[in-house]
């Protein structure tokens, strides 16, 4: 028995040392998905332009469950188009954060182009 579980702590050990080191705990950096959104591929862009999409669905998940406190306040119409033009720009006017989350800095373009009052 204890040959055996001996066997399993080895075999599951070389597993996990065989892993990429993992760098973050996010998926794209804002550098990543800046490159997405400025692509000339256009399954780039779209990539790109879910990924906004997600991020404002997810952001309006947690306010409606009350964990997060309303930042952005977009108009009805916008649209992912619209989304990755204010991510383009705002990352191009504040590079200085792009090694960080693509969410947070989405999130931090979206709530200064759409403020709450």
């Amino acid at each position: 028995m204890v040959k055996g579980i001996f066997a399993l702590f080895l075999i599951t050990a070389s597993a996990i040392s065989a892993q990429p080191k993992i760098e973050s705990v996010f998926y794209h950096n804002g550098n990543a998905l800046l490159d997405y959104c400025e692509s000339e591929n256009a399954t780039e862009r779209v990539a790109c332009m879910a990924y906004l999409a997600g991020t404002i669905d997810s952001t309006e998940a947690w306010v409606a469950s009350n964990q997060l406190r309303r930042a952005i306040c977009k108009p009805k119409p916008v649209t992912t188009k619209q989304l990755r033009k204010v991510f383009i720009e705002y990352a191009n006017t504040n590079p200085e954060g792009l090694h960080l989350a693509a969410s947070s800095i989405a999130i931090a373009a979206f709530a200064e182009a759409f403020p709450c009052q």
